[in-house]
């Protein structure tokens, strides 16, 4: 009896070993692509500003700040997303926000 008992506990341990193995890689991907976008949104910012005006803006304090604390944010951001990304992803969906899916799921793109 003990046998049958520990088996259903260890199949019961592999389940959620595998949900939460897909869980987190899904986060982690998903957060990757949060940093990735943030990163890309940094190069933008940059780019549009032109070549000079870019050297004068990051030998600055206010440009170093601004790149800074949007890298940053990129950063910080990623690893919360990899564990919180199913919550966020339902408050998006659910409260019928205005912001699109890829808004939702790269937001640096989106720096102006």
């Amino acid at each position: 009896m003990e046998k049958t008992c520990s088996k259903a506990s260890s199949r019961g341990k592999d389940i959620l070993t595998v949900f939460n193995n897909a869980y987190t890689g899904i986060g982690v991907v998903l957060g990757m692509m949060l940093w990735l976008s943030y990163e890309i949104g940094c190069f933008k910012l940059c780019w549009l500003m032109g070549w000079k005006q870019t050297l004068w803006f990051l030998f600055s304090w206010k440009g170093i700040l601004i790149l800074s604390s949007i890298q940053m944010l990129g950063f910080l951001s990623a690893p919360i997303r990899a564990f919180l990304w199913l919550p966020s992803l339902l408050w998006w969906f659910f409260s019928g926000s205005p912001i699109s899916f890829f808004m939702w799921l790269m937001p640096g793109f989106f720096i102006k």
